[in-house]
């Protein structure tokens, strides 16, 4: 009675769409795709499950964990990087070989991602490949024209095309919001949040077969922006 209209009546639906009986106090609204009833919710859309049930899942198995909302970042936390190996452990064999469906590990992505970064990056606003690593590791670069270097950082477009859980867009994310509050300066560094919400707005983008995928790279992306955001709800 709580879950159902917190899940599909409130979180996915912005305030002026949402019926006086299903929006419980100042909620923020989420939005569309993360929260919308997947095909078998449809199918089943008379199913009830009774709280004695999802007191038992809280009680009796999320309470027994650590959870953390950044990726990979707190020692000991489950983090959202677990979602990646979850989602290629329960598909078939078969056909995780078909599609190519593997885990990458983070430090293999954020050396990938800075390789590739860095060499777009390379002869522009006359960046030389060090500055440009130097950039992406957070550090300005010497004697620059620093607008032009920040244009041109904002300029680049990701594509992943075979997205996954999203590991190559969350590499990217992170890299390039160093890349952008190293361009900003020290005021920027207390409000990354904003920084990464432009990014995920204007610079990444990505492609996949499954519906699945989509939604846990979404997911992953929405929970890097929540982890710096200092609003209070």
């Amino acid at each position: 009675p709580v879950l159902l209209p917190l899940f599909f009546g409130t979180l996915n639906r912005p305030p002026r769409q949402r019926s006086r009986r299903s929006a419980p106090g100042a909620v923020p609204y989420l939005n569309g795709g993360l929260l919308e009833p997947q095909p078998v919710e449809r199918r089943l859309a008379g199913a009830y499950v009774p709280n004695v049930l999802w007191r038992d899942a809280f009680d009796g198995l999320f309470q027994k964990f650590c959870f953390c909302v950044r990726e990979a970042d707190e020692v000991g936390a489950v983090a959202p990087d677990m979602l990646g190996h979850v989602f290629e452990r329960v598909m078939d064999a078969e056909e995780r070989h078909a599609t190519g469906t593997f885990y990458t590990p983070e430090p293999l992505v954020r050396r990938l991602v800075t390789a590739a970064l860095a060499t777009a990056l390379t002869g522009r606003a006359g960046l030389t490949h060090e500055g440009a690593l130097a950039l992406l590791a957070g550090s300005p670069p010497a004697a620059t024209d620093l607008p032009a270097v920040a244009r041109a950082v904002a300029r680049l477009r990701v594509l992943d095309p075979a997205v996954g859980s999203g590991a190559f867009l969350l590499g990217a994310l992170e890299t390039l919001t160093q890349a952008q509050l190293a361009l900003a300066g020290p005021a920027a560094r207390h409000a990354p949040s904003g920084i990464r919400r432009r990014i995920i707005r204007a610079n990444l983008f990505g492609v996949d077969l499954s519906p699945s995928a989509v939604h846990l790279t979404e997911l992953r992306l929405w929970l890097a922006v929540i982890a710096d955001d200092p609003t209070a709800n």
